[in-house]
């Protein structure tokens, strides 16, 4: 069904959305498909859920400020946590396998984001315009582990869709 990510030689990935009212994202290359992003209510808080070919995540909130993000795998194990600094437009993401990386958007006026560590650089970039059903996503030319790139570009879309949320609650109260 889905394809392992694991080619370096693909620069431009693309995150679709499929549906309106149950909307659910699909990464792809245009060529395969290498997972997708889908949203489920469980006990009255929204959790975030990733399916790829060979492994499944879980994103849910940490706490009543939901300032932190947990990372789960399929078993319900904390494999990483991401923390979002308040008044600050930066992410830190920590993952239980060492690997650090920071998520922040490159201006206030573009709809452009960044994943970017301190060891590996700019990893991943992602243009998100406001009023379109495909996101662009592009993959560095970093020496980052292959296999967390897939992670970063889902987690990424999963926190523009929350700052959009947050936004759109903000601007409609």
């Amino acid at each position: 069904m889905y394809s392992v990510y694991n080619n370096r030689n693909i620069a431009t990935l693309y995150m679709i959305r499929h549906g309106w009212l149950k909307p659910e994202y699909e990464l792809t290359d245009n060529v395969h498909s290498y997972g997708r992003l889908t949203y489920k209510w469980i006990s009255a808080k929204r959790r975030a859920f990733v399916e790829m070919a060979d492994r499944t995540i879980g994103f849910r909130f940490e706490g009543f400020w939901k300032t932190s993000l947990v990372i789960t795998d399929s078993n319900e194990d904390i494999i990483g946590k991401l923390t979002m600094k308040p008044f600050k437009r930066r992410s830190i993401l920590e993952m239980n396998s060492g690997f650090k990386a920071t998520f922040r958007r490159v201006s206030f006026w573009k709809s452009q984001y960044v994943w970017e560590s301190d060891m590996y650089g700019p990893i991943v970039r992602i243009h998100s315009p406001s009023f379109s059903s495909t996101d662009n996503i592009l993959i560095e030319q970093s020496t980052a582990p292959v296999d967390v790139l897939p992670l970063l570009a889902f987690l990424g879309l999963h926190l523009i869709i929350i700052r959009r949320q947050r936004e759109a609650a903000i601007a409609s109260s």
